[in-house]
């Protein structure tokens, strides 16, 4: 690009390090590209994912698990990786939300928990007093990252007795998107 005659400068993907793919710029739609004093960034405003578990993870008692959220709706930006279920974006602000649907054989407390840079961020915890019933649990909350933070998702059960607790694949999500 060379804006004003100030010479040639390159574009490049917000990282800096790579060039924007083939038909990454087109005119259906505005891109924005900031100059760093050296090259062009293109400015992402526009950053979110959803991913599900693939199948139902299996819950131990008394322990905090990762989600495993390894299949994802879509992931505007790829800052989600669906191997370790970590989101790492841009510096910015994000809405960021788990919901998990619990299935025990035993009566059992249950809870979801936001990880930012592997410690606990924030909580939502239920208690399920039925034998074999499901406990549908949510938590959403607004994060600030400074573009090496990191997030994750957590699920716990503590079993009321002997039995088995899983978090089905339905009704189930870890999701962020950018808000500022």
């Amino acid at each position: 690009m060379n804006v004003n005659g100030a010479g040639v400068k390159s574009l490049k993907q917000a990282d800096g390090t790579t060039n924007p793919a083939l038909g990454m710029i087109t005119t259906a739609e505005d891109a924005e590209y900031r100059y760093d004093g050296t090259v062009f960034r293109r400015v992402e405003n526009e950053i979110a994912f959803r991913a599900y578990p693939s199948s139902n993870q299996s819950l131990t008692s008394t322990v905090i698990t990762k989600g495993n959220f390894n299949t994802e709706n879509f992931d505007i930006g790829e800052y989600y990786n669906a191997s370790t279920y970590r989101f790492t974006p841009p510096a910015g602000t994000y809405q960021v939300s788990i919901g998990a649907y619990l299935v025990g054989s035993v009566a059992y407390d249950a809870g979801v928990f936001i990880y930012k840079n592997g410690t606990l961020y924030s909580q939502s915890l239920s208690s399920n007093n039925a034998p074999t019933a499901a406990n549908a649990l949510s938590l959403s909350d607004i994060i600030s990252l400074n573009g090496t933070d990191y997030i994750e998702a957590y699920i716990y059960v503590s079993l009321g007795g002997a039995g088995t607790c899983s978090m089905q694949t339905s009704n189930n999500g870890f999701s962020a998107y950018k808000i500022r």
